[in-house]
């Protein structure tokens, strides 16, 4: 469920009853802050070492446990497996916010401050689903910080592709953010873009900067006819605020997708 917050929204439920009916794993790693930068105006990004060898699938999330804060954080990797499975370390962009683990991480966070992580959630790429239909395709819909687990998700598609075990034909992601400050992690996805562009490819929308820059019926429709060849294998994956994913869930199945193609993260 919702893995990043605003104020907003500080009276629903914690991130552990949202996601209580969530597939968790068993153990609780101890984890570091190695590297705190800004990304955007409002958003940070934490890389974190863990010692203990370790995985996960692109999309989790992780229950954040914070030494002095009684509140149990939840947030999205926005870097692949490969990270963690290589150079024992994991990122996270986390959004400016009153709610006590991310402001924790905005006002109180070093470097070299001990944290614990457990990993968590079925919103993954690749899944069952996707693993019975050979030479697929997925598209990515992200709005502002809900690009965080579908970036690890277009990289990581990346990488299995270049260790020769994908079976994705085409990777499509449309993410929209008010302003340009606000497209994280935009020169990662278009250097993949660049290295393989027969495959990989992204466009971009800026709400406040063009009023008409939106994620419209009208785009999901053009963007399904211009990148995909086939609609019954395609893949759509989208994290947007509840409201925008039940809309755009509707529009898409109008649109010719399966439902059981649709699959999505809210974030409140």
């Amino acid at each position: 469920m919702s893995t990043e917050y605003s104020d907003v929204h500080k009276g629903k439920p914690d991130h552990i009853d949202l996601t209580a009916h969530h597939t968790r794993e068993p153990d609780i790693l101890d984890a570091k802050i190695t590297e705190i930068k800004n990304l955007s105006t409002s958003v940070k990004g934490y890389t974190l070492s863990i010692p203990k060898p370790s995985t996960f699938k692109a999309g989790q999330w992780v229950d954040f446990f914070i030494p002095g804060v009684e509140m149990i954080g939840g947030f999205s990797m926005c870097s692949p497996p490969s990270e963690l499975e290589n150079e024992n370390e994991l990122t996270l962009a986390v959004k400016y916010s009153e709610w006590p683990p991310a402001n924790w991480l905005h006002t109180s966070a070093k470097e070299e401050d001990c944290v614990s992580l457990r990993f968590g959630g079925d919103f993954h790429y690749p899944d069952k689903d996707t693993d019975l239909v050979k030479d697929h395709s997925v598209f990515l819909i992200a709005g502002g910080v809900g690009i965080n687990p579908l970036a690890s998700i277009y990289v990581h598609i990346f990488d299995l592709m270049n260790n020769g075990h994908s079976d994705c034909t085409k990777a499509h992601m449309l993410f929209s953010a008010r302003t340009s400050d606000e497209l994280l992690f935009k020169s990662k996805f278009d250097e993949i873009a660049n290295k393989k562009p027969d495959v990989f490819s992204v466009d971009y929308l800026r709400t406040q900067e063009n009023n008409d820059d939106r994620v419209t019926k009208k785009k999901l429709s053009s963007t399904l006819d211009e990148n995909f060849s086939s609609k019954e294998k395609v893949f759509c994956y989208l994290c947007r605020p509840p409201q925008m994913v039940k809309d755009l869930t509707k529009d898409l199945e109008s649109l010719g997708i399966p439902k059981c193609n649709i699959k999505y993260e809210l974030w409140w």
